[in-house]
């Protein structure tokens, strides 16, 4: 058996230099977990306010059972099993910007590409297995064009929030929260005694 003594220091003691070792080798701590992604909120944060302003206090247009996502090279977002909550269906509908008489033949569903990495889209299908008109698909292509921008829009929130939680600031929040203390050099001491 051994003793080990060594001095303890809290982040702001630490020299520039050893905060900038604290900082580089916690870069993933805000990450490092499942979940780190999960918002309902998601998709409902790029509704138009004049649609969001109705939707109760605490609730969500949508929800989906999982979400896949690339930040990086692909940056795609893929919402499983996304569903509108029933009470939003005309709602969304209103989002989306089609007239009820055309809305009343009007099948939709929420596709993910398997073979490629794109966004959750949108498609639409007569509900009496006729054709569209051509200005019904002018209305229902400017449909999905609001949904394809609302999808964008919870990938730019998802990828705002990633590099916000491994920015220096972030990380530097979670250090002083939970009272992190780092030997001279900068290295994490996992303080189990309090």
């Amino acid at each position: 058996m051994r003793t080990i003594e060594t001095k303890v220091y809290k982040f702001n003691e630490l020299s520039n230099t050893a905060k900038e070792n604290a900082i580089d080798k916690l870069r993933d701590i805000n990450i490092d977990y499942d979940g780190w992604w999960e918002d309902d909120f998601l998709l409902d944060i790029g509704l138009p306010k004049n649609i969001a302003n109705k939707i109760d206090n605490g609730y969500v247009m949508f929800n989906w059972k999982e979400i896949y996502f690339d930040l990086d090279r692909s940056f795609y977002i893929q919402f499983v099993n996304l569903k509108v909550e029933d009470k939003y269906i005309d709602l969304f509908r209103q989002f989306l910007g089609i007239p009820k008489t055309l809305w009343k033949n009007v099948y939709y569903e929420f596709v993910n590409s398997s073979y490629a990495n794109i966004d959750t889209t949108i498609e639409f299908e007569h509900q009496e297995n006729k054709d569209f008109t051509e200005k019904q698909w002018i209305i229902l292509d400017k449909a999905k064009e609001k949904f394809n921008n609302l999808v964008y829009n919870a990938k730019q929130v998802l990828r705002d929030s990633y590099y916000y939680l491994i920015s220096d600031e972030s990380i530097i929040e979670t250090i002083k929260m939970n009272d992190y203390e780092f030997t001279e050099e900068g290295k994490l001491i996992w303080n189990f005694i309090k």
